[in-house]
């Protein structure tokens, strides 16, 4: 609507009476008509300059994810660390992909109001017109690159849920070691000797805070792998 009233001003300036005779006077509108014609070009330049900006910008940006993304996606975790990073990237991806969807019919879009806007400017912008299918393209590699990342996640979950049941059970191991440590302490202040059960239970603690991370650590596997094997939490 905007660009149709801009199309309608330009006109309507074409057709701008510079010469009026009222009676006996004569008035000159040359220097009124240089003044307002140049208004409605100016405003659409302007609008062209600012929406071309915007749509290299979200150009770039997309293309920015979608090749960040594909060199994830494509990378095969070596560990269980990796895979359940990688496990965790895959379901952002997911997450995000709707997103981007929509990003790109909003790009199309944009570049439909530019090429409009160019068909009334003397100026075009050669990268409007060749990034028609760029990133559709890329999209659809995106989306390649996502099928190739849950089908590495298939083939390797056995293995990895295998590393993580066995790093599970190491851990339960020390668990009952702390607590069988534990339930040796006497059980009440008269019938304990003070400055040893001092000395232990500082030791007791020491070993409990150095295998809290890998607690916290396979409990969050678990979760991002969507399996329970064990609650260690408790």
């Amino acid at each position: 609507a905007d660009i149709e009233r801009f199309k309608n001003d330009t006109e309507k300036m074409t057709q701008f009476h510079t010469c009026t005779i009222r009676g006996c006077l004569l008035i000159d509108s040359r220097q009124m008509r240089e003044l307002l014609t140049p208004i409605p070009t100016k405003a659409l330049e302007s609008l062209h300059t600012t929406l071309c900006t915007i749509f290299k910008k979200k150009i770039e940006l997309l293309n920015s994810i979608f090749s960040y993304c594909s060199k994830k996606l494509k990378k095969e975790p070596a560990s269980l660390e990796q895979y359940v990073d990688f496990c965790e990237f895959t379901d952002a991806v997911g997450t995000i992909t709707p997103y981007l969807a929509v990003e790109i019919t909003l790009t199309d879009e944009l570049r439909i109001l530019l090429e409009e806007l160019e068909a009334n400017l003397v100026e075009k912008t050669p990268e409007i017109e060749s990034s028609k299918n760029l990133l559709h393209d890329a999209f659809k590699i995106f989306k390649d690159n996502k099928q190739t990342a849950k089908n590495l996640k298939e083939i390797n979950e056995d293995k990895f849920v295998e590393a993580l049941q066995k790093r599970i059970n190491m851990a339960e191991q020390q668990l009952d070691k702390l607590s069988a440590e534990e339930s040796n302490y006497p059980p009440d202040i008269a019938s304990a000797k003070i400055d040893s059960l001092f000395n232990e239970t500082r030791i007791l603690k020491h070993k409990i805070l150095n295998i809290e991370p890998e607690i916290i650590a396979l409990q969050r596997c678990q979760n991002v792998m969507g399996i329970e094997l064990n609650d260690l939490s408790s």
